[in-house]
């Protein structure tokens, strides 16, 4: 019997053999968009994924000048402002040549300066830099924008950039002229924007911030300044939805003495490097981001003249800088372990390119879905399930068996699995253990959530020859949704890890927060939280008697200790199923890449002997 283990750690790492270079199988096309303002076109090229090199596919032209450029969810439509016009641009993209069809223009209001979409991709919301202002415009289900907008608001002079927070619940407008960043709450139904407490953020005069990013797995928040040259870190809270600043960093080196104006910021997927353009320095201001999110300069690279803007494919593999002074863009490759740039070609792409945007579209065998398709950080396969993409990282063949015995990994977001979990998984491959995962969202473990997990074990075990009990792994708020869909099917469940899981939704993301994907307001999911709340259902798999291996830190901020894993392993012992669970507590270490969580040798064991022992329907093992 396995006993319930407390364990204090401070550093237990497996041996860092390197790692294979990742293989895709069935990723879809990059390309790369760049307005070419003041040639009224906005330029296509097709990326070579294997060598960063474009290949100029053809243009699309437009009634005005084109900026700032975004695309919806689904990467079906693009969005572009005709900054002198005052307008806003639809276009549908063919997903398999990338190429674009204009749908309609609407009239706004002068000097549209940034566009983004809600995470439904319902609603376009706009920052005006002369108009000073930001307004919310209605996405029809072909693409084309409402002629009217939903709501208009008058903030400050420059807005500057509109983005949403991770949750899609709150919305940033940073002003470069008033020296301010606005603070909203965004309701996802009705697409309406609303004050939130308090409504501003100011920022030291003379900072300008101007474009802002989150970090991909932090509450984190990085701010470009554009006066200031310099990029500020601000702590984001995640429940409040309120930005507040801790740290800034000049873009610039220390002998620099002429006139300067950062423009563009860009964090790369692993969330370990950063990268801000400078406009007067003509340069990318590179660094690089600890465990806690603090940034530490790397240096800067030269551009091109003007470098207003540029962007990162997806893999973060590339990056492409625009110089608008110059009508060149300048491919740089960069180095996954050290976050530095190379420089690789330069491309004539016309007179006062603004905007660089670069997108991955899917597979030859899913054009036109119009969904995105995964990147692997190792040899498997990327498809979709129900419209949702969903992944398996496949082990050699030799060492492939029937029933293949497997991993269901949680979350599956952009970026996840990432490269911090890359050993782990190498790991589970050369076992003989497969890892798959499914894309649901932020799903909060909210039965819609459960019932794309379920097709895509239905898929895995019906069609594919997968085990029918996997090892479960969630990993922070993979946790909610692994629990939730383990305690509805207790039978179909070989074992449960957590790397600092959630299981109580009060602790993250909150109420507030979880509510919508259970379609419930905070006060209805409340009062339901004996049916919902995973914590609340842990009992149903003591009572199962389902394995669990927990590794969690001591002094976890984000996700409590207390009422997440050291709860689950109470509930446990409640039910006599103490000898179930293994917890171990990671002395000193918080919400964090400590690569203890990652290369922990104990878990990884617990998965691929329990992955095995789910070849078995429950009861036969």
């Amino acid at each position: 019997m396995r006993s319930l283990i407390l364990l204090l750690v401070s550093a237990v790492l497996a041996g860092l053999a390197p790692a294979a270079e990742p293989e895709q199988a069935r990723v879809g096309t990059t390309f790369v968009y760049v307005s070419v303002a003041s040639e009224k076109r906005i330029a296509i090229f097709r990326m070579d994924r294997a060598t960063g090199k474009l290949t100029h596919r053809g243009d699309a032209k437009l009634d005005g000048e084109p900026g700032v450029l975004t695309v919806d969810p689904t990467r079906r439509f693009l969005f572009a402002a005709l900054r002198a016009e005052g307008k806003l641009a639809s276009l549908r993209i063919d997903t398999g040549t990338g190429m674009l069809t204009h749908l309609n223009t609407v009239p706004t209001g002068p000097d549209p300066a940034y566009l983004s979409t809600d995470a439904a991709g319902r609603y376009l919301l706009t920052a005006y830099y002369v108009d000073a202002k930001v307004t919310v415009h209605a996405i029809g289900k072909d693409g084309t924008l409402g002629e009217k907008p939903l709501q208009s608001i008058p903030t400050a002079d420059k807005a500057h950039a509109i983005v949403s927070d991770p949750s899609g619940r709150f919305v940033f407008v940073p002003h470069t002229g008033s020296d301010v960043i606005f603070q909203f709450a965004f309701d996802a139904k009705t697409g309406r924007l609303s004050a939130n407490e308090p409504a501003k953020l100011p920022t030291p005069k003379g900072t300008g911030p101007r474009h802002l990013v989150f970090h991909p797995s932090k509450p984190i928040a990085y701010v470009a300044n554009e006066q200031g040259g310099s990029v500020t870190a601000y702590a984001l809270d995640p429940r409040a939805g309120t930005l507040r600043p801790l740290q800034t960093a000049s873009t610039l080196p220390k002998d620099f003495k002429g006139t300067n104006a950062c423009a563009e910021i860009r964090i790369h997927p692993s969330g370990k490097f950063l990268y801000v353009s400078n406009r007067g320095h003509d340069s990318i201001a590179c660094f690089s981001l600890d465990d806690d999110g603090k940034v530490s300069a790397l240096g800067q690279e030269p551009t091109e003249k003007t470098p207003r803007s540029f962007d990162l494919d997806p893999s973060g593999k590339y990056l492409f800088a625009a110089g608008e002074s110059s009508g060149k863009l300048v491919a740089y490759s960069v180095d996954g372990a050290s976050g530095r740039l190379k420089k690789q070609e330069v491309y004539e792409v016309g007179k006062r390119p603004w905007w660089v945007l670069t997108l991955e579209m899917p597979s030859s065998g899913e054009k036109g879905s119009g969904k995105p398709v995964k990147e692997l950080i190792l040899p498997g396969e990327s498809f979709l399930v129900e419209g949702r993409p969903a992944f398996v990282l496949l082990p050699p063949e030799a060492k492939r068996s029937k029933p293949q015995p497997w991993v269901l990994y949680a979350p599956t977001l952009p970026g996840l699995p990432d490269t911090h979990e890359k050993w782990m998984h190498e790991k589970f491959l050369d076992a003989g253990v497969a890892v798959a995962g499914i894309d649901i969202g932020e799903a909060y473990g909210s039965p819609k959530g459960r019932k794309l997990f379920t097709a895509l074990y239905t898929e895995l075990t019906t069609k594919r020859g997968f085990a029918p009990r996997p090892c479960l792994l969630g990993r922070s708020r993979g946790g909610l949704w692994v629990t939730s869909w383990a305690a509805d099917h207790p039978d179909k469940v070989a074992g449960l890890a957590g790397i600092y899981p959630v299981f109580d939704l009060r602790t993250y993301p909150g109420l507030a927060k979880a509510a919508p994907a259970y379609s419930l307001t905070a006060k209805e999911l409340e009062a339901r939280l004996g049916e919902h709340n995973p914590i609340e259902r842990v009992g149903v798999l003591a009572k199962a008697r389902v394995p669990a291996f927990l590794i969690h830190g001591d002094e976890d901020k984000v996700v409590p200790l207390k009422q997440n894993s050291a709860e689950f392993a109470v509930r446990y012992k409640a039910e006599g199923a103490e000898g179930k669970v293994t917890l171990i507590v990671a002395k000193g270490q918080g919400h964090n890449y400590w690569q203890g969580f990652f290369r922990c040798q104990e878990l990884v064991d617990f998965a691929i002997t329990q992955a095995r022992a789910g070849k078995e329907p429950k009861g036969r093992d």
